[in-house]
């Protein structure tokens, strides 16, 4: 991509991670903010980082998932099919009771869902970081904007405007609820992936031991 003049209403973004490059239009109402976060190259072009992208308005989360899927999927990573039987809950306090074969069977079966839940887990977390992003990027839009109404006067303290955020762009506070729901579901993945972690871990031990006891016979 050239470094030529753009439009008025376009800026470079530029993924962080993987300095990815690419044009994006801008609303005019957005423009003093954005060129107060870019970089200016000697054309006069503004370049943002990924994380400023929360502060425009034709960004929204489900686009930046988008991307972020589309990554992936250039990646031409095979995907992993976990086909395992559901099994009934298992009793780890009475696992040295189990066959060799039943300790092999739940190994694959607690190992299996614990990659489940890893992937899972993943993909919340990315969503979790751009909704925190988005958030902390609209929040610090609203302050600027507020700026403005009470350059003439004493501003208020930063929880009430903070209040008078949220209050001011109904995006805004749908941002914050989704963020909150989607920090519940990773809390909740997370514990799930780690109760499959300690049986896969308790599993294991009971194996180690067993070996462990033939190899001293």
């Amino acid at each position: 991509m050239g470094n030529d003049k753009l439009l008025p209403n376009q800026v470079y973004v530029v993924d962080k991670n993987t300095k990815a490059k690419w044009i994006y239009d801008i609303d005019p109402e957005d423009f003093d903010l954005i060129a107060t976060r870019g970089v200016r190259d000697e054309y006069g072009n503004i370049t943002l980082e990924t994380p400023y992208l929360a502060a425009l308005k034709y960004w929204t989360v489900e686009k930046a998932m988008n991307t972020a899927d589309l990554y992936v999927k250039d990646l031409n990573v095979p995907s992993i099919d976990i086909k395992i039987k559901e099994k009934p809950p298992v009793d780890l306090s009475q696992l040295h009771n189990s066959t060799n074969d039943q300790l092999a069977e739940y190994l694959a079966f607690f190992g299996g869902y614990r990659a489940y839940l890893e992937t899972q887990l993943s993909y919340v977390e990315a969503k979790k970081g751009i909704l925190e992003s988005s958030f902390e990027e609209g929040l610090s839009k609203m302050f600027y904007t507020l700026g403005d109404k009470y350059k003439d006067s004493k501003k208020p303290l930063k929880e009430a405007m903070h209040g008078e955020s949220m209050q001011m762009n109904p995006s805004l506070k749908k941002i914050k609820q989704t963020l909150i729901e989607t920090e519940a579901i990773y809390n909740r993945i997370r514990g799930l992936r780690d109760s499959y972690k300690v049986a896969w871990d308790t599993v294991s031990r009971v194996i180690a031991l067993r070996l462990g006891s033939k190899e001293g016979v």
